[in-house]
C-alpha cells in the first residue's frame, strides 16, 4: 500500500494504491490515452458483478467503432441511482438528436417483438411512421397543418378516415366520416352518427348539381345541393 510508480521525468504519470483505491493519474502535461493498436481488437473495462464473479460492463469495438454497455446495466447522466437504462436528471434535461445534412431525417425508433414505430424530422415536417405499414401523423413545417393518414394535410387538421367519438363506457357516440353515396365524383357528403348507414344524418353539397343515383340508410338525410336546401327520399 501506498507505493508509488512514477513515469517521465517530473512523475507525469503515476500508478498508484492509497490502501482502498488505485489510481492512474496523469499529472504532467497533455492528454491520457488509452490505446489498442491490435487490429480488430477492443477495449473493455470489466468490474465486478456483485456475485463475485466480473462482467465486461463496457466495450469499446474495434472492428466497428460502437460502444457497448452490457445489459441490464442503467446509465444515468445527472444521478447516480438511475433507474432506467437511460436516466437523465438536470434541472433543465434535454436531449437533442441532431442530422449533419440538410433535408435528412433525424430518427426515433420505438420497437419492440410487435412492430416499431419511427418518429423523425423529414425535410421540416414531423413524422410518426408505423415502420414497413403507412405513415400515421405528420405536422407540416412550413404551413403547421396537421396530417393523420395523409402526408399532405390541406386544412389545420387533415383526417384521411373515419372520425369516431367514445364515451366513458366504451360506446360509439358518433361517427364522421367523408362520402358521397354513389353519387358523382364532385359530391361531397358528411355523415354524422351511424356511419354503416343507419341513423344517421348526412350533410352534402354538389356543385355539378347531379341529382343521380340513390340513398342508403334508415335515417334522416339533410342535404344542400347548390345551396338550396332539400332532403332526400329517405326523410
Amino acid at each position: 500500500d501506498n507505493v508509488r510508480l512514477s513515469l517521465g521525468n517530473a512523475d507525469d504519470t503515476i500508478f498508484y494504491h492509497d490502501g482502498s483505491n488505485t489510481y492512474i493519474k496523469n499529472e504532467g502535461v497533455g492528454d491520457l490515452v488509452i490505446q489498442n493498436s491490435v487490429t480488430d481488437k477492443d477495449i473493455i473495462l470489466k468490474s465486478d458483478d456483485g456475485s463475485g464473479g466480473e462482467t465486461a460492463y463496457l466495450t469499446l469495438d474495434g472492428s466497428t467503432g460502437h460502444l457497448n454497455l452490457t445489459p441490464p446495466n442503467n446509465v444515468g447522466i445527472g444521478t447516480s441511482s438511475p433507474d432506467s437504462e437511460l436516466h437523465i436528471s438536470s434541472a433543465t434535461a434535454n436531449v437533442k438528436i441532431e442530422s449533419s445534412g440538410s433535408g435528412n431525417p433525424s430518427y426515433l425508433h420505438l420497437k419492440n417483438t410487435d412492430n416499431q414505430y419511427d418518429i423523425f424530422n423529414n425535410a421540416g415536417d414531423l413524422v410518426i411512421d408505423e415502420n414497413g405499414v403507412a405513415e400515421r401523423f405528420r405536422i407540416k413545417d412550413s404551413t403547421g397543418k396537421v396530417g393523420i393518414g395523409t402526408t399532405s394535410p390541406g386544412a389545420k387538421l387533415d383526417v384521411k378516415s373515419q372520425i369516431n367519438v367514445t364515451n366513458s363506457d366504451g360506446n360509439s357516440l358518433v361517427g364522421l366520416k367523408g362520402t358521397r353515396f354513389g353519387y358523382s365524383s364532385t359530391y361531397r357528403v358528411v355523415q354524422v352518427g351511424n356511419t354503416s348507414g343507419n341513423e344517421s344524418v348526412s350533410i352534402g353539397y354538389d356543385p355539378s348539381g347531379n341529382s343521380s343515383g340513390s340513398f342508403t340508410g334508415d335515417g334522416r338525410e339533410v342535404l344542400f345541393r347548390n345551396g338550396a336546401e332539400f332532403t332526400t327520399p329517405n326523410s
